[in-house]
């Protein structure tokens, strides 16, 4: 986590200076991103294992994608939305999961 810790400070570092860098000049994917949170905040291994990711790690992790969503394409939305639309059941446990992702990723 080290190494991901400075990774993630050195990315928000860069995508916090919206003056510098506009949505115009930098597009990012989403879905490798939503990859990575989903592995660890809601990941099978999380789960399963006896070692509990860090706090720090989660939180890291939330504020990148906070950052990053200004850089999403506006056309990702609808893919965004396709994807977790499905797990907006209320009679389901996923619910929590799907409105999480929502209000973190959607620009």
């Amino acid at each position: 986590p080290p190494l991901l810790e400075r990774w993630a400070s050195l990315l928000i570092g860069l995508l916090r200076k919206k003056k510098l860098l506009s949505r115009t000049d930098l597009s990012l994917p989403w879905r490798p991103l939503y990859l990575a949170v989903k592995e660890v905040i809601y990941g099978k291994a999380r789960k399963e294992s006896l070692k509990s990711m860090p706090r720090r790690l989660h939180d890291l992790m939330c504020d990148v994608v906070a950052v990053a969503r200004v850089y999403f394409p506006a056309s990702s939305t609808q893919e965004m939305l396709d994807e977790w639309r499905p797990l907006l059941c209320p009679f389901d446990t996923s619910m929590t999961e799907g409105a999480f992702f929502l209000a973190s990723f959607l620009p």
